[in-house]
Order: C-alpha cells, then structure tokens, then sequence
C-alpha cells in the first residue's frame, strides 16, 4: 500500500465517524480539509465528485454518502 492509498483510508475512516456523529455536510468538509492537508490526496477527484453530489441539488442522505466515501479508491 503506498502513501496515497493509507492517506486516502485515513480521510474515509475520520469522515465516516463524522457523518456517524454529525452531518452530511460535516462529514465532507472534514474529508475534504483532510485530503487537502496531504500533498498525494489534494487533488484526488473525489473532492470535486463529492461537491457535485453534495451541492448538485440531488438528495443526499447519509447512507448515499456513506456509499460514496467507501467507494473512492
């Protein structure tokens, strides 16, 4: 597993726990300020699909969040 990849399951863990004790939106800021703090993750693409999902005007409920933080490789 290389720096990138134990980064990026570092961020999905702190945000999963997030959305657990708080907000969507919370859970995704805090991902998105972890990713950017690691110079390997900060322009990983699942922040700007997050933001689309998030900010889209779809519906996002915690389990569709969930699904997509999981999912990001």
């Amino acid at each position: 597993m290389d720096e990138q990849d134990t980064h990026l399951g570092w961020c999905k863990r702190r945000a999963i726990d997030a959305l657990q004790r708080g907000t969507i939106h919370d859970a995704f800021r805090k991902f998105v300020a972890d990713m950017e703090e690691h110079p390997d993750t900060r322009d990983h693409s699942g922040i700007e699909e997050g933001k689309r999902l998030l900010y889209g005007g779809g519906t996002v409920t915690e389990r569709s969040m969930e699904q997509f933080i999981n999912a990001l490789a």
